[in-house]
């Protein structure tokens, strides 16, 4: 009884060291915490299982994605030893949760997508109603959709979890807070800007009451308000933002880091500053080689790039370059008609069309055009899909 009492002391330092973002001590708390557990409880004790699963979420948190991963792989590992496959039970799901998260954050959409169908299937029949664990189980199910480039079903779903989450709590909570970013990761794929937006200002408006915001949590709402600005045309408000990120994702957070540099790409090419869009376009790919990075990090990257290239002539470059995202896009796991491709697409139509190959042009456009429609009907890219489709169209008949 005296070493769960101080196992449990360890991991409340933990959850205090982290809620003032001292990622170091809640690390060292929480391995402290699992050696104690492991040593005088034995490796597959709840407990030992429990504080595992901690450890993953907390290195999820501050963006030690293959960290996370390792921990939440060992607990998942161990408890389908001990535990069997009976279901439903109580610490398996909650490993099992915490393991799909860690998959999701790795880039592993497809083994997550499994494992949280299944995980948000046996926390409802272990509490036989809608609770909040059960909710938690939606949004990471929500989160490896969208990773997948399921995009409609992953808004349905985290739209599901913000409704759910807030018949169930009247006080705002930080996973209200939480569940509203996600909704905005969710939707960032349609480029619904408003909505996004409006699901950002959300997250934004609620720590001030809840208190301790973590540095990461921050940037990360930074950097997708800069891709909103991008994608706006708004490029001094992007440009502020993106420069303002920089230096403190580089020194903390180099995932995100990394992922900044797509804004940044995306902010040159809409101003049609073609020199300047590739040198950054070749950043964001040598920022790729930053650990912990995934195929879709580097897919966007080699697409961004791709698109540079070709907004300055370079049609060659830019055929290899799609290549490549293309390639990066297939070990991410994304569907072939999703959203999440469509600059690609779009990218590879207009290299057909400038080869002659207008009848290989037009599935291009056509699964772009398919994409859009669905998710943005009146946006500008659904635009440019309709020109490119009509303009493959209208090549393939003068042939």
């Amino acid at each position: 009884a005296q070493v769960e009492v101080f196992i449990e002391a360890l991991r409340e330092a933990s959850y205090l060291h982290a809620k003032y973002q001292d990622d170091v001590a809640s690390f060292a708390a929480l391995r402290e915490a699992v050696a104690v557990s492991e040593t005088h409880l034995g490796p597959a004790h709840e407990e030992t299982l429990y504080t595992l699963g901690l450890l993953s979420n907390t290195l999820k948190h501050f963006g030690r994605y293959p960290e996370s991963l390792a921990a939440a792989t060992t607990a998942v590992e161990r408890a389908w030893q001990t535990l069997g496959t009976a279901r439903p039970n109580t610490v398996l799901t909650g490993l099992e949760r915490w393991y799909a998260d860690a998959l999701v954050a790795n880039g592993r959409p497809a083994d997550a997508e499994a494992v949280a169908r299944q995980v948000v299937v046996d926390q409802r029949a272990l509490d036989h109603t809608v609770t909040i664990r059960v909710v938690s189980a939606m949004t990471t199910h929500s989160l490896a959709l969208a990773g997948l480039g399921r995009t409609t079903e992953a808004v349905a779903l985290a739209r599901e979890v913000v409704a759910q989450q807030a018949a169930l709590i009247q006080t705002a909570t930080v996973d209200t807070a939480h569940f509203a970013y996600r909704l905005a990761q969710c939707l960032l794929p349609t480029r619904r800007l408003d909505e996004i937006e409006a699901e950002l200002a959300r997250d934004e408006g609620l720590w001030p009451a809840l208190g301790n915001e973590a540095t990461v949590v921050r940037l990360r709402r930074q950097r997708l308000r800069a891709l909103l600005y991008a994608w706006r045309g708004d490029a001094d408000a992007a440009q502020q933002l993106i420069d303002a990120a920089d230096e403190p994702l580089r020194a903390g957070v180099p995932v995100e880091w990394m992922r900044l540099a797509r804004a940044r790409v995306i902010n040159l090419r809409m101003q049609r500053r073609w020199a300047e869009a590739i040198a950054a376009a070749h950043d964001a790919v040598a920022r790729c080689d930053a650990p912990g990075t995934l195929a879709l990090d580097r897919a966007h990257a080699r697409t961004e790039l791709g698109l540079a290239l070709l907004g300055h002539g370079d049609t060659a470059g830019a055929d290899a370059q799609i290549t490549l995202a293309e390639q990066e896009f297939d070990l991410a796991e994304v569907v072939v008609d999703a959203v999440l491709r469509s600059d690609a697409l779009l990218a590879r139509g207009r290299i057909h069309l400038l080869a002659g190959r207008a009848g290989d042009a037009l599935p291009c456009f056509e699964r772009a055009e398919r994409g859009w429609a669905e998710v943005n009907p009146d946006s500008v890219w659904h635009a440019q899909a309709q020109e490119g489709l009509a303009e493959a169209r209208r090549a393939s008949a003068d042939i």
